[in-house]
């Protein structure tokens, strides 16, 4: 893989990508979950700085990989899913991973912490709502922490439907989406 930009300044870069000749295989290399200096999603950084401490082993067929343990993974995605639906819209695909997820890892999640953390920046709304479509539309419940927030998911899933599979549905969706 070659780097789009060789002569960038490593130490400073908050992104860097690289291509494969001669392939459209892409790679970007983010040295922060989140843009820093973003005023609407930079506090998500908060919640991973310590995160390399609390990483777990996977195996992978005859593989061992280093990945995110369970609750900082399943934070990421919410937070993820936020900074997306702020600027081009959240797709289905993104519930789905949340939803696929919370069924295969739940018992290891420690609720009280995303739910806390999702409070800390005012997001537990927006969780709440992407966890009753993945109840009512794709049959995984809806995480205790979380069953009891009011929320009204369908103007997220009418906006979540336009922007199709990954959430960018025409160009005016690229720098906010219908609901923001």
């Amino acid at each position: 893989m070659t780097p789009d930009e060789p002569d960038a300044d490593r130490a400073t870069a908050q992104e860097l990508s690289y291509h494969r000749p001669e392939s459209p295989t892409y790679l970007e290399v983010h040295m922060n979950p989140f843009p820093p200096d973003s005023e609407a999603y930079g506090d998500c950084n908060q919640f991973f700085t310590d995160v390399l401490s609390r990483t777990v082993r996977v195996q992978v067929e005859d593989v061992s990989l280093r990945t995110l343990e369970e609750t900082d993974h399943l934070l990421y995605l919410i937070c993820h899913a936020y900074k997306h639906f702020l600027h081009s819209g959240v797709g289905i695909r993104q519930i789905c991973d949340m939803a696929i997820f919370t069924e295969a890892y739940g018992g290891k999640i420690d609720w009280q912490r995303v739910l806390n953390d999702c409070r800390t920046i005012r997001i537990e709304r927006f969780a709440a709502a992407l966890f009753r479509i993945a109840d009512r539309y794709l049959g995984y419940p809806v995480p205790e922490a979380f069953a009891e927030i009011d929320v009204d998911e369908e103007p997220l899933l009418e906006d979540i439907l336009s922007g199709g599979l990954y959430g960018a549905n025409d160009i005016n969706r690229l720098h906010s989406s219908t609901l923001t």
